[in-house]
């Protein structure tokens, strides 16, 4: 026995509530088997030049659901943003300012609409918060930070912006 279409449209809503990424082109057939190979997962870019944090980043963030690309650069930055729904970055990057990288980022059509989320062990003082909100932040988070901080963050800015 199938389930109902009402049930079909809850756990859509269900889904996307749970990963923002999820795309609710998904077939349901004999029962519940949702086909998996059209769904999306959220893409977040983490940038840190600093190897043990971004990795230690993007391992929180593939725990909690999401897909990762990393960049140690600002330059790299720029070059994966627009394959990302959100980014996750750090100031203090070894070829371009992160405030620089965000302010290119809003300046760029292909990446305007994506939330970055400044993450900073140093540059937290109120010029550094101001600096990078009016780059284009869309949060500024200082390190060292819980977790979940981070991914209700995420999560807020992917389903308001």
């Amino acid at each position: 026995m199938s389930p109902a279409p009402a049930a079909l449209d809850v756990l859509a809503v269900v889904l996307v509530w749970i990963n923002p990424g999820i795309t609710t082109e998904s077939s349901c057939q004999e029962g519940f088997a949702l086909n998996k190979s059209l769904l999306r997962s959220t893409v977040i870019l983490a940038v840190e030049d600093y190897a043990p944090s971004r990795y230690l980043l993007s391992r929180n963030l593939s725990q909690a659901g999401y897909e990762v690309l990393e960049a140690a650069t600002g330059s790299e930055a720029l070059q994966y943003a627009p394959n990302a729904d959100a980014i996750v970055l750090d100031v203090h990057l070894p070829d371009i300012v992160g405030y620089e990288v965000c302010r290119r980022l809003k300046q760029d059509p292909a990446t305007a609409h994506v939330p970055v989320i400044f993450l900073t062990a140093t540059a937290h003082d109120p010029k550094s918060v101001e600096r990078g909100l009016q780059a284009g932040g869309a949060a500024y988070l200082r390190e060292p930070i819980e977790n979940e901080t981070l991914i209700q963050t995420i999560k807020h800015l992917l389903f308001t912006i």
